[in-house]
């Protein structure tokens, strides 16, 4: 997929969207994405919850992975 079917099929990805994943850059085996941590990410010890790294991770992954040929 190019850039924007990219950005088009993953701005649907309920789960990203409401963790509040921002994507600013995607290309060819590339992507860049950014969250801003919010109450709402940390855990019991006010640290940031390992599966709200892990859905980060996974997010950019994925777009990476599904631009380009």
């Amino acid at each position: 997929m190019i850039e924007s079917e990219v950005r088009d099929f993953f701005a649907h990805d309920r789960f990203a969207a409401l963790t509040g994943i921002e994507i600013l850059e995607v290309r060819e085996n590339y992507a860049k994405t950014r969250l801003v941590v919010e109450d709402k990410h940390l855990n019991a010890n006010n640290v940031v919850m390992g599966g709200c790294v892990y859905t980060l991770a996974d997010f950019t992954f994925a777009l990476a992975a599904n631009c380009g040929d």
